[in-house]
């Protein structure tokens, strides 16, 4: 796993030329730390491969450029204790042990040992979030219940709270670029009503439509991972007035 990641991101980064996703068009105007944070954070196996991604680019295309991380949330103490021991969580990251705390303050702050305030966290530029997939899981019993939580805003699902909350904390911190992934069985957005349809509108709608939000299906197999998983990200989320990117 140590070298397929660099290689996976060498690999992509060769087939793309930089003004293909880098917006502002030159390496010259990227900034030097890029500020990689995270909800429902689970292993930090995004932050690795952001983390990968930028180290080939600053290889590839001769720029320094490191990054570090402003805030994580993990609920599961086992997965906060893997965090806390494989070098995600610096001395000023914040890794709290409840997203859908943070912007009422009443998060604990695994690291710091105390109630911290995302506020005063250091700068984000790409926010990952993988909000919860269970209300929308095929496996759910609830499942074809649930199909259009996301219409009555039903809070009870974790899907729908654990959503809200990764918004809030987006119109709080400003992210330049945010990224989302869910299952496949979240909707179409062909359908209006669809709990995916919603979540883009939603997205799209923070600060006055100041994001440009893009869905992607993706199918595991792509990414050279031995399974049948499919599903959705949201991306790249870019911050039409300012991007930083």
């Amino acid at each position: 796993m140590q070298n397929l990641l660099p290689n996976m991101a060498q690999y992509n980064i060769e087939r793309i030329e930089a003004d293909d996703y880098l917006p502002i068009g030159s390496t010259s105007k990227f900034p030097s730390e890029l500020g990689v944070a995270s909800l429902c954070s689970g292993s930090g196996t995004g932050e690795l491969a952001i983390n990968h991604t930028v180290e080939g680019m600053a290889e590839h295309y001769s720029f320094p450029c490191a990054t570090y991380v402003p805030f994580m949330a993990e609920k599961e103490p086992w997965k906060q204790k893997w965090l806390m021991e494989n070098g995600f969580v610096g001395k000023d990251t914040c890794l709290f042990d409840d997203c859908t705390k943070i912007m009422d303050n009443d998060a604990f702050c695994v690291n710091h040992k105390k109630k911290c305030n995302i506020l005063n966290c250091r700068r984000t530029h790409i926010l990952k979030s993988g909000f919860s997939c269970k209300s929308w899981s095929r496996a759910n019993v609830n499942f074809k219940e649930n199909r259009n939580g996301m219409a009555g805003m039903k809070n009870e699902l974790t899907s729908v709270k654990t959503f809200n909350s990764t918004r809030d904390v987006i119109v709080a911190t400003k992210p330049d670029i945010f990224v989302f992934e869910n299952v496949e069985s979240i909707g179409d957005t062909k359908d209006d009503d669809s709990n995916l349809s919603i979540v883009v509108d939603t997205l799209g709608s923070i600060d006055d439509e100041a994001y440009l939000v893009h869905v992607i299906h993706i199918v595991a197999t792509d990414f050279f991972i031995p399974q049948t998983r499919q599903g959705f990200i949201m991306f790249p989320g870019q911050l039409v007035q300012s991007c930083a990117l």
